[in-house]
């Protein structure tokens, strides 16, 4: 039994193929990259504590580097830890 359902599915699929069509294996990744709101990695809105967090991911392991109410504040603690532990 088809629905609508199928239908769109269907059109999906086929609008999803033909995007995908002329695209090389590199480019490939970059389409599944998240949508941030933050616009950086790593940087996340927590709705609780009403601030910008900001963490990132060493040796497998996320680490906490502070929040901020201020995005651009908890950019600056993501490069800053990025430089430091980076540059080792």
């Amino acid at each position: 039994m088809n629905t609508i359902f199928d239908k769109f599915h269907e059109k999906e699929k086929a609008a999803l193929a033909r995007a995908l069509q002329g695209l090389t294996q590199q480019e490939l990744p970059r389409l599944r990259q998240p949508q941030r709101k933050s616009g950086h990695e790593g940087i996340y809105w927590h709705s609780k504590r009403r601030r910008w967090v900001a963490q990132m991911k060493v040796g497998g392991k996320k680490r906490y580097l502070g929040a901020s109410k201020d995005l651009a504040e908890a950019v600056k603690m993501k490069n800053a830890a990025q430089k430091e532990y980076f540059s080792q």
